[in-house]
């Protein structure tokens, strides 16, 4: 016989049957109280490992490990799917809701969506929930982006859709589309950049490290600039929801539209030199020079890329009061690719910048688990 806190006895066969019942019954398990009547005395952990298989042992711990990540706010799964990490965050005052897991899947911390940035969580609602009404309308047969639903009362938003939308609404199909499809094309390019980034890890690292007999650390500027290229698409991909929401201001449309050109123009540019990068060292005779130079400039590159986008997203936070211009040198002699310009870098590189604590997150860490 086998007695829990309050002294209530039972067989070990019918503790066994109680308890693989209660776990499989689900999560109220984690609360499971002694049999005897109205006692309310805990069944504790030590008796359920006693008596469970291991089928019903990890179901319990995994409604436990559940319960302490539903339970505490700076933890949460992984939104991406079939990945087991959970995401561990600790967010400043001022924080940027952006994390990035181990999978290198960035979500919203605040709503677990896609990261977002610089589009706040309700404009994102409302753009989804209208890109998901117009593919309804396409769907059945009326144009791709119609000025609104039927007027019927069955289809009539109600007066707080009405409010959430209103620019929405107003705004022309043809401004609609425009912005959708730039939305469009932009997530298919950070989609593309992914799969760059894993040819890159899986195939050329390996040719790379082999022909210029390097350890595969001393390449990692290549998957950090890759890594900045997905990060400045899924940027895009929203600045152009931001670009659609900015007040109908002409001198203000233009700065963004200016402003969208130059963002393109310097991720493309992020995009050719680390594209570039493989087939010119592997083609040149005079590898540790072409190597150095190019290293040299992929890295200021990605430091330029990231200081750029990074301001351009809290200036779009902020309505585009004071959009920031990207710096005129950046298709000069920093960034210059030039066999001269290349071999006179290679002797002095640039100092390294010092390393700030990213603003917002003050820490990220990731724990697998898998999901059930």
């Amino acid at each position: 016989m086998v007695a829990i806190s309050c002294g209530h006895q039972r067989c070990l066969s019918c503790w066994t049957e109680y308890i693989s019942e209660a776990i499989n019954d689900g999560p109220q398990c984690l609360t499971l109280r002694c049999p005897e009547g109205s006692c309310e005395a805990a069944v504790g952990i030590e008796l359920i490992e006693l008596v469970s298989n291991e089928d019903d042992k990890k179901k319990f711990h995994d409604y436990l490990l559940q319960s302490f990540i539903t339970r505490r706010r700076k933890a949460k799964w992984c939104p991406a799917q079939d990945c087991e990490y959970v995401v561990f965050a600790y967010i400043g005052e001022d924080a940027n809701n952006d994390v990035t897991c181990k999978c290198l899947h960035s979500f919203c911390w605040n709503c677990s969506k896609e990261a977002h940035a610089p589009v706040d969580c309700v404009r994102v609602g409302e753009w989804l929930s209208e890109m998901d009404a117009q593919l309804k309308n396409w769907y059945a047969g009326s144009d791709a982006f119609s000025e609104g639903a039927p007027d019927n009362e069955d289809t009539k938003p109600s007066d707080d859709d009405n409010d959430c939308k209103r620019e929405l609404a107003e705004s022309s199909p043809e401004r609609l589309e425009r912005y959708y499809s730039g939305w469009l094309i932009s997530e298919g390019s950070r989609i593309n950049a992914v799969t760059e980034l894993k040819v890159l890890k899986e195939i050329r690292l390996e040719i790379l490290c082999s022909y210029l007999n390097l350890e595969s650390t001393e390449l990692d500027f290549l998957v950090e600039a890759q890594m900045q290229v997905i990060e400045c698409w899924r940027r895009l991909k929203w600045m152009h929801v931001c670009g659609y929401y900015v007040a109908e201001d002409e001198q203000k449309s233009k700065l963004f539209e200016l402003t969208l050109e130059q963002a393109k123009k310097l991720v493309r540019m992020m995009e050719k030199h680390v594209d570039e990068f493989v087939s010119t060292v592997l083609a040149c005779d005079t590898v540790s020079t072409q190597y150095i130079a190019r290293r040299i400039n992929i890295i200021e590159l990605n430091r330029v890329t990231g200081e750029y986008y990074g301001r351009l997203v809290e200036e779009m936070k902020s309505d585009l009061s004071a959009v920031v211009s990207v710096t005129t040198t950046i298709t000069s002699s920093s960034i210059d690719t030039d066999e001269d310009s290349s071999n006179s870098s290679s002797s002095s590189p640039p100092e390294k910048a010092p390393e700030k604590e990213p603003e917002g997150l003050s820490s990220v860490f990731n724990y697998k688990h898998k999901r059930e």
